[in-house]
């Protein structure tokens, strides 16, 4: 269009104001590079077919240089000076000069809930206090946000650490930003000390990612794989895995789970993983957290969080599939005081039963039950909370919260 303009333009360029509007256009569209180039060919082309017919009718006539400053020569100028530009835009912004430490200010405290588990408290105090890295963290993330609420980690050398939350906790958009493939709309995070926002190829050369899918091009080899990767990479220091153990069967995973061992004790590498299951978590990680829409709800070993968060007692009551299991239910809740249903089924009851429950009591009441309820309780089960149930609790806050917003859309 640019191009098209001032050719117009310059053909009616007898009108007085046309003229004017020509010489504006002519040096202003200078600025675009397709211009520039459009406009040059097409002087080019008018030059060499003047050129043509004046020495075929004119005698005497002098050819005139397509390279005249006046003809191309601004254009081809022009050019060289926006190239020159751009070229340094580019590195500026594949190396994000312009961006700063902090990429966003705006955002308030009020993101960090006020009723934070005090290990993930104690965590964020921790980063906020260490801004040398005096306590040599090879992964620190600090405020990260985009979709996650300002969270705060640090990865030792030789650490694996894990991510375990339900799907659109935040796990994958956590490592995305990590690896540079989306930004961040706030904080930082320091790979070996190289950050994230500014230094991105240094953090690649010292991060490895392993994504839950794509991982793989067809048209190679695993040998390949392997070489290209080794060597598109190098040797890494720090490594990310989503949910690597995705679709793999018991011996391969178990055989990953031991590469994972191997690299975290003997070749002191820190690992970062994803999953959803506590028992990859309590095999491979010295310390996970548990997410929930984008925040850190816990933070610990597995045993520190399955003391922590699911103390108490399961008790399975299995019944007659022609009984009411509304009797069983009244039974029990009239005789234990601090007892909830988790799940009821056709055969089979669900109860939870608080610590502060004796469990002499709960086999008291139990045995009596079976007495006195005769042909109804076939048989009954009362076992320690799992580390599994402490993950399911916390994905049903996520759940819970997901199908609040789905009822005030709807409203709405």
């Amino acid at each position: 269009m640019t191009t098209i303009s001032t050719v117009i333009s310059q053909t009616l360029k007898d009108e007085p104001d046309l003229t004017k509007v020509d010489n504006i256009l002519t040096k202003l569209f200078l600025i675009f590079p397709h211009y520039c180039f459009g406009r040059g060919l097409f002087d080019l082309s008018t030059t060499y077919q003047t050129n043509i017919i004046s020495l075929r009718y004119i005698p005497g006539y002098v050819p005139k240089s397509p390279l005249q400053f006046d003809i191309v020569g601004r254009n081809i100028m022009c050019l060289s000076i926006e190239g020159f530009v751009f070229f340094i835009f580019a590195i500026c912004v594949q190396y994000r000069v312009f961006i700063s430490d902090r990429i966003c200010v705006r955002t308030s405290k009020n993101l960090i809930s006020s009723n934070e588990d005090e290990n993930v408290a104690a965590e964020r105090q921790r980063i906020y206090a260490d801004h040398n890295n005096i306590n040599g963290d090879v992964l620190r993330i600090i405020d990260l946000l985009k979709l996650l609420k300002k969270i705060c980690i640090g990865v030792k050398q030789g650490e694996c650490f894990g991510l375990l939350g339900i799907n659109g906790s935040g796990k994958s958009t956590t490592f995305k930003m990590l690896t540079g493939e989306i930004s961040m709309t706030n904080g930082n995070a320091f790979v070996n000390n190289y950050s994230v926002i500014k230094q991105l190829d240094d953090v690649h050369q010292n991060l490895g990612y392993c994504p839950q899918f794509d991982a793989l091009d067809s048209l190679l080899t695993a040998r390949e794989h392997l070489y290209f990767y080794a060597r598109l990479h190098g040797i890494k220091r720090k490594n990310i895995s989503s949910e690597p153990t995705t679709g793999m069967d018991a011996r391969a995973k178990r055989f990953l789970w031991n590469c994972i061992l191997t690299l975290t004790r003997k070749d002191h590498k820190s690992i970062v993983i994803t999953s959803h299951s506590m028992e990859e978590c309590e095999t491979l990680c010295n310390r996970l957290v548990i997410m929930v829409t984008g925040e850190f709800k816990c933070l610990g070993s597995v045993q520190h969080l399955k003391a922590k968060f699911g103390h108490g007692y399961s008790i399975i009551v299995r019944s007659d599939i022609n009984c009411d299991t509304k009797n069983i239910i009244n039974y029990i809740k009239e005789r234990i005081v601090e007892v909830n249903v988790k799940e009821e089924h056709t055969k089979m009851i669900h109860f939870r039963v608080s610590i502060n429950v004796p469990l002499y009591e709960l086999f008291s009441v139990l045995e009596k039950a079976q007495e006195e309820l005769r042909n109804i309780i076939e048989d009954y089960t009362v076992t320690q909370v799992t580390r599994d149930d402490v993950f399911v609790n916390f994905a049903k806050i996520q759940e819970d919260n997901q199908s609040s917003k789905n009822i005030n859309t709807r409203q709405k």
